[in-house]
């Protein structure tokens, strides 16, 4: 499973989940401004060290991956 985190109109995020969708890999997507402080925060952890200073976040098994990745 892989989650997407996002913001509300990130054409990159909807490049992301359109590229998924029709690779038929299953996703989970999560708006940033959404979820509670603690699992912000643990995200934005996650991305900072991996260096992701954008959106979306692409994660799998925990990890913040590209789209080539996948």
């Amino acid at each position: 499973m892989i989650d997407i985190i996002g913001t509300k109109n990130c054409s990159k995020c909807t490049i992301v989940k359109k590229i998924l969708d029709e690779k038929h890999i299953v996703y989970y997507y999560l708006d940033i401004n959404d979820i509670s402080a603690e699992e912000k925060e643990w995200y934005m952890n996650l991305a900072k060290k991996a260096n992701q200073k954008n959106f979306p976040l692409i994660i799998k098994e925990g990890k913040i991956i590209t789209i080539e990745e996948i």
